[in-house]
This record gives C-alpha cells, structure tokens and sequence, in this order.
C-alpha cells in the first residue's frame, strides 16, 4: 500500500499452497481487502493489471463473489 505521494507505508505476504497465477493475484487482493477491512480503511485505490482481478471486485462490491475466490 503506498500513501498518497506514493511511499510505500504498508507490505504483507501470505503462503497461498499451489495455485495458478491468477488463483494467486486473486487469493491476495482477497487478502489485502481482508487487511483493508480489518483496520477500517475505507479510503483507498487500487491499481490492477488482471480483468480477472477487477471483475472479482466489481463482484465483490455488488456481493455476488463466492467464499472461496
């Protein structure tokens, strides 16, 4: 997470077992949104590369996403 002059205040990792590239970039952002949520951090932007990653949030924020991304 970087602040708002682009410094980095907040890094995490997290063992996800065996998945493909894509069950990973999602597995994280699933994590990091989880962070997010936690410490009520609820203004914030995401920069994302993946369709796959960015059509899993427009299902999130409509709360059509299944437990397990």
């Amino acid at each position: 997470m970087r602040d708002e002059e682009g410094k980095i205040i907040f890094t995490f990792h997290c063992h996800l077992g065996k998945a493909t590239n894509n069950m990973a970039e999602l597995m994280a952002l699933k994590q990091f949104l989880e962070l997010l949520k936690l410490n009520h951090n609820s203004n914030f932007l995401i920069e994302e590369d993946s369709e796959i990653s960015i059509n899993a949030v427009k299902k999130i924020s409509y709360g059509t996403m299944p437990e397990r991304v």
